[in-house]
């Protein structure tokens, strides 16, 4: 029989997987391939790899989500949890900046100034993520009041317009960039938006039964379909017109990638185990998320310590490279957040 107290290690295996596709994306993004200002077909094939990174990313980013809003949507509100996740913040973005100001020496750099570092919040690095995360807990309590309320008819057509107006409109507003007095928060999208689209489609899926979505020979069957379109669209960008027009369908908004979220999500909430190491890593994901997309320490880590334009004309060797610094990276802040965070600082911020 099932014991309910101790949390899926398939969820949280999951959620480590997500992060960790998350690093891989900006392992693409933020390395020094020059992946958004022009298309060179001397690296095209290395430039195809970094399309298909980006893909990833930003499935990782809505997993994570849905995670999370699996675990909430049943529950009450508790203040603890913004401010927990604000405290946690403020350690790493106030942390990273004096080690790397007082210790290494590393200033401010040019493109910023002392506005920019403390203003409109007084934390050095931002980060938008948080910022929308943070507001979905305090959006929770209505969430979960109309999650409650509906009954399955409603609660579909809620997340189907929601899905026209968040996902299929802006993602088609990518193509039709200059249309005169048209642009895609003209539908009241914002990350905020997508986050709240995520939490209705998780909750779904918690909520009730369907003949697809719990069956997870199905779910994974359709998420390898949908993964496979993103791998041949990213094969089939051999020139500049295809490269950039493929570039602006994978959003993170994008209707694919939330389907294929949704049919990775479901088919790992249908498997069932408990280990102690997945669920114990699983604790440090966030953590990860603040060190490396730090906004000083990120620059440091894909541009002057790993620069993957070395590996721009071997297309194999950057893709291995990805995975291998990604991995690298990714271990390391696991490490980082397990010492400072949950040993050392625990206390102060519990």
């Amino acid at each position: 029989m099932i014991n309910k107290k101790k949390r899926n290690s398939s969820i949280e295996l999951l959620r480590i997987l997500s992060m960790f596709l998350i690093v891989i994306h900006h392992y693409a993004v933020h390395g020094t391939l020059p992946c958004y200002s022009s298309f060179n077909p001397s690296i095209s094939a290395s430039l195809r790899i970094n399309l298909f990174l980006h893909v990833l990313g930003r499935l990782g980013v809505v997993i994570f989500v849905m995670i999370g809003a699996y675990f909430l949507c049943e529950k009450t509100f508790n203040f603890k949890r913004p401010v927990n996740l604000a405290l946690n913040t403020i350690l790493y973005s106030f942390g990273i900046y004096f080690v790397l100001k007082y210790f290494f020496h590393y200033g401010i750099p040019k493109s910023y100034t002392w506005k920019d570092l403390w203003f409109p919040f007084p934390l050095p690095s931002g980060y938008w993520f948080v910022s929308s995360y943070i507001l979905m807990l305090f959006f929770m309590p209505m969430f979960n009041l109309v999650i409650k309320n509906f009954n399955r008819k409603q609660l579909l057509l809620l997340i189907e317009g929601l899905f026209v107006v968040w996902s299929l409109l802006p993602t088609a507003m990518q193509f039709f960039k200059f249309k005169p007095d048209m642009a895609i928060n003209d539908f009241g999208y914002t990350t905020f938006s997508a986050f709240t689209l995520a939490y209705f489609m998780s909750a779904y899926v918690k909520k009730y039964k369907g003949k697809f979505l719990s069956n997870p020979y199905k779910s994974g069957c359709g998420a390898l379909i949908i993964l496979s379109i993103f791998i041949l669209l990213s094969v089939l960008s051999t020139n500049s017109k295809l490269y950039f027009s493929i570039q602006l369908f994978y959003v993170s908004y994008n209707p694919l990638i939330m389907i294929e979220a949704l049919l990775i999500f479901s088919f790992f909430k249908e498997k069932y185990f408990v280990n102690y190491f997945v669920n114990y890593f699983a604790q440090s994901m966030f953590g990860v998320y603040l060190i490396h997309e730090n906004s000083f320490l990120r620059p440091i880590i894909w541009e002057k310590i790993i620069s993957s334009n070395n590996y721009a004309h071997h297309p194999w060797l950057y893709l291995g490279n990805s995975f291998l610094y990604s991995l690298l990276v990714f271990i390391i802040c696991i490490f980082l957040d397990i010492v400072i965070r949950r040993l050392l600082f625990s206390r102060l911020i519990n």
